[in-house]
């Protein structure tokens, strides 16, 4: 099995184990294993009560028949009436009460008894036991009320059993609702099926249970712990499915909150915390040492024929925190929460709806990253985060949010798409790192775009247009790009146009100069500190104009040193009124000047031409010197040429 399965595999063993390890296992040994047994509590005696039975040495045992047909089975040492008018039994008392024919059956034993003639109230006491519909207690006393069909207890009661065990201060059994309930200080042992296992506890105010509806209900800050394994909840209700003893529903509520460790945390094959990928995945993973899950509401449904869950659903603003010995951790949140498995116990799909929050922490850079949006879906190990006009999908990550109508995380990949008006504001990173800094390197970069695809193996970020990105006062637009999170590298940048802001700094009121660069193709290389734009691109600053096959920008600390314009150069100035031709122009930003080579040619309209081996433009003051093969040059008039 991959890293990456063992994740989302641990994802449903850690929910089974909360919630049948906590509570499925307490309901289930409760409800099904001792409701569904006969408890060993009150033993039938060697040769059931019959009719032809009478009294045996110093024992009593007869049968009484009422006239409804019902009948009451008794035994014990002594009978006697008692100067309360009441008939009273002692020594080793049993009683059966059968009902009516085809009715229900209660068995009573204790130290001694007192009922009425028409055994319509039975009162027993001394380590008295009762068993009524396969449910056995003791007590000190129980008070069985026939008219009522009810049995109570005040004088606290106790269940034992094998493997389930539990006191409570008050019972109460409602024969004709067919309803148990166990009230005040309510404290049960469940003992696993599994002998390895730690025993659960569970503690409340109230249990009660209905046999005919097959519902179960626990009320009154109820908690539940199994060694490090910690749950509490206001109530912890569950259902049986109608045509077996298996729960079909177990529902939590009131302040749910579940601690529980991960068992397989220990595995020789577990996989590490972090997987060292880049991008997401090194902050978000959902394999852990332990979890705790909190909620208004939490509903766990198990298959039909399987202990494993098939649904768990949060309700009421629901969390689960993935909690790893690292100090790492990742939280999902939001309204509803829902996860679904496969029969093996394996991950379907998950859901999150209502302000869903997805966060990763690192614990060794103190990092978060987040995501949230309108809507999560999981789904065959792809995450989708989709938003609305109120709430954009949004990923924040440190110096980086990215925000979209549509966002689709590929875990296998360690790669997402955004789709849907993508809008990123990032902080390049200290030394010409992250995305599009080449502007100015400490400033935060603003990218609008139609789509956007992180690409995990390679770290860059390949991004569909029209895109903008601004920096400052700067900006840059493009149809396509890539680039490199890691460097700031920027490839195959499609109809680039880049507009500068720069002040020259040879004056002594020196202005803002606004330079475009509009070409083919981009390429940035921030360690060389070099945008290279490629394919007939224009320069344009001031009133000058630069045409050709090649410019590149030299860059010092983001901002301007040198442009060479090469291949095929053209240059306009005064709207056309001068134009110079040759190989090679360098324009230096501190200088203000351009310097044209490699067979320059000038002209200027009405003037006539001029040429040599360099021709310089001085754009401060417009003038513009040719200088000749043998080292003598001319200056052109001073101003700048008329438009």
């Amino acid at each position: 099995m991959s890293g990456r399965r063992w994740r989302w595999t641990s994802v449903a063993r850690g929910f089974a184990l909360a919630a049948l390890a906590v509570l499925l296992v307490v309901v289930a040994a409760f409800v099904v294993d001792r409701l569904g047994r006969k408890p060993r509590m009150i033993d039938n005696p060697p040769g059931e009560i019959g009719p032809a039975k009478v009294e045996v040495r110093n024992q009593i045992s007869f049968i009484e028949f009422r006239g409804d047909q019902s009948k009451v089975e008794a035994r014990a040492d002594k009978q006697y009436k008692g100067a309360d008018g009441r008939n009273h039994l002692e020594g080793r008392v049993q009683i059966v009460d059968y009902g009516k024919t085809g009715g229900r059956e209660i068995r009573m034993a204790g130290e001694a008894a007192v009922y009425d003639e028409g055994w319509t109230r039975i009162e027993v006491r001394g380590n008295a036991a009762v068993r009524m519909n396969n449910l056995a207690v003791v007590s000190l006393e129980f008070a069985y009320d026939k008219s009522t069909e009810t049995v109570r207890s005040s004088a606290g009661v106790r269940l034992v059993s094998p493997r389930f065990g539990g006191t409570a201060r008050s019972l109460a059994y409602d024969f004709g609702s067919d309803v148990v309930v166990f009230e005040d200080e309510v404290d049960f042992t469940v003992a696993l099926r599994d002998p390895s296992q730690a025993p659960i506890r569970l503690t409340g105010q109230r249990f009660l249970y209905n046999q005919r509806d097959r519902v179960g209900r626990i009320e009154g800050d109820v908690v539940f712990s199994q060694k490090e394994n910690r749950g509490r909840a206001g109530i912890v209700q569950f259902e049986l499915f109608p045509d077996s003893d298996n729960l079909s529903r177990v529902e939590l509520r009131e302040g749910v909150d579940l601690r529980v460790e991960n068992p397989a945390a220990s595995s020789p094959s577990k996989p590490p915390a972090s997987t060292a990928e880049a991008g997401f995945t090194d902050f978000i993973s959902f394999w852990a040492d332990r979890y705790r899950i909190t909620a208004g509401q939490a509903i766990l449904i198990p298959f039909p024929d399987s202990d494993l869950l098939q649904a768990f659903l949060l309700r009421e603003g629901g969390a689960v925190k993935f909690l790893f010995d690292s100090g790492n951790e990742t939280d999902v949140s939001g309204e509803r929460v829902e996860f679904f498995f496969t029969p093996e116990g394996e991950l379907r799909d998950f859901s999150v709806e209502g302000r869903p929050r997805i966060a990763g922490f690192r614990a060794a850079t103190k990092e978060t990253k987040i995501l949230e949006g309108d809507r999560v879906f999981y789904e065959d190990r792809d995450l989708r985060l989709t938003g609305s006009p109120d709430r954009p999908a949004t990923f924040v990550e440190p110096g980086r949010t990215l925000t979209c109508g549509t966002l689709v995380f590929y875990f296998r990949l360690n790669s997402f798409d955004a789709a849907g008006g993508v809008s990123i504001v990032s902080t390049p990173k200290e030394g010409g790192g992250g995305i599009a800094g080449f502007f100015r390197g400490t400033q935060p970069v603003f990218i609008r775009a139609e789509a956007a695809r992180y690409e995990g193996a390679e770290r860059s970020f390949w991004m569909d247009g029209p895109i903008r990105i601004v920096q400052g006062r700067e900006s840059l637009f493009v149809r396509e790009l890539k680039i490199f999170e890691d460097t700031g590298e920027i490839r195959e940048a499609k109809a680039p146009l880049s507009t500068f802001i720069h002040v020259p700094r040879n004056r002594d009121n020196p202005q803002e100069e606004r330079m475009t660069i509009e070409a083919a193709t981009l390429n940035y290389d921030p360690a060389a500190q070099k945008i290279v734009y490629g394919g007939a691109g224009i320069l344009r600053t001031r009133d000058v104009e630069i045409r050709a096959e090649a410019i590149t920008v030299d860059l010092a600390g983001g901002e301007i040193r040198r442009v060479l314009a090469s291949r095929q150069v053209t240059l306009f100035q005064g709207g056309g009124a001068r134009e110079a031709t040759g190989g090679l122009a360098v324009y230096d930003a501190a200088a203000e000047t351009i310097v044209l080579t490699e067979r320059p040619v000038l002209k200027e309209k009405g003037k006539g031409s001029a040429s040599g081996e360099k021709l310089t433009f001085f754009l401060a003051d417009g003038k513009i010197v040719v200088e000749n093969r043998d080292g003598g040059q001319a200056a052109e008039p001073q101003g700048r040429p008329p438009r």
